[in-house]
């Protein structure tokens, strides 16, 4: 047999006590629970017009360009993103003057890059040859090949254009 103590026992007089209560209080004045329907009658007609709109655009789409099994030719609903680079001269930009603008065009240089090699030249001076440009964050030999032609070092001795 389990022996309370006369604190124990208070506690669970009280804990039966308010249990007792609140099972009276719920059988007189039961809790109503009200809640409003919410009506989803105008996004369920949104939903079915935007619907028929979008079969529309797939049938259309399908219509203009016929699938050929043999050729497994197949019908892109999502266009690919234009990307705004231009297309760019052989040995066009002085990587030791150009700006942010003028280095996200090169192939594998977004805005960031652009930014860690404007910081990287004002920490550590010009660079001296092309090949410094590995030592840029996210910039290796790949994209140093890519970027390659596009790129040339101006000579502040002779103002020469070094291209290697």
């Amino acid at each position: 047999m389990i022996r309370l103590t006369s604190k124990e026992q208070k506690a669970l007089l009280l804990l039966v006590v308010i249990l007792a209560a609140g099972a009276l209080v719920q059988f007189f004045l039961p809790h109503k629970i009200k809640s409003r329907q919410y009506d989803y009658s105008l996004q369920d007609s949104l939903f079915k017009a935007l619907s028929v709109d979008t079969l529309k655009m797939i049938r259309k789409k399908a219509a203009q360009t016929a699938v050929y099994p043999e050729k497994e030719k197949r019908i892109k609903l999502i266009p690919k993103k234009k990307t705004d680079k231009k297309t760019l001269k052989q040995h066009s930009i002085d990587i030791n003057t150009a700006g942010l603008k003028e280095l996200e065009t090169l192939p594998g240089v977004g805005p960031k890059t652009a930014q860690w090699i404007i910081d990287y030249r004002t920490e550590h001076g010009r660079f001296n040859k092309p090949e410094e440009l590995t030592k840029v964050k996210r910039i290796g030999s790949k994209t140093l090949q890519k970027i390659r032609p596009y790129i040339f070092i101006k000579s502040l001795q002779k103002d020469s254009i070094l291209i290697k």
